[in-house]
């Protein structure tokens, strides 16, 4: 993450960074991961999922120039752009994307 953020304050004033917090790729009741300090289910409601987005938001990205948006639960945006594990886009100004998503 510490490139994500240098990458974004970097060029902040010449383009918007956003991340979109999406499925959680090791949630422990399906494929976890047993080094992580903390257990994850699979997020079953959007409130689940904006909480867990919110703490890594607050746990990585506090300082930066990022904004943090959330897929919606039938994960549309994950679908749409197959997004997972991980994705970089890069939209130019005239490109519109129309996927519905929410903002935390």
């Amino acid at each position: 993450m510490d490139d994500v953020v240098c990458l974004a304050s970097t060029w902040s004033s010449a383009a918007d960074f956003m991340m979109i917090y999406i499925q959680e790729a090791h949630a422990s009741d399906e494929w976890p991961i047993y080094q992580l300090d903390e257990d994850i289910p699979q997020h079953t409601t959007l409130s689940a999922r904006m909480a867990v987005a919110q703490k890594f938001y607050r746990d990585f990205c506090a300082d930066s120039n990022l904004q943090m948006y959330v897929d919606s639960m039938d994960n549309s945006f994950n679908t749409a752009l197959s997004s997972w594990p991980f994705r970089y886009y890069l939209l130019h100004c005239h490109l519109q994307l129309h996927i519905y998503f929410t903002v935390i």
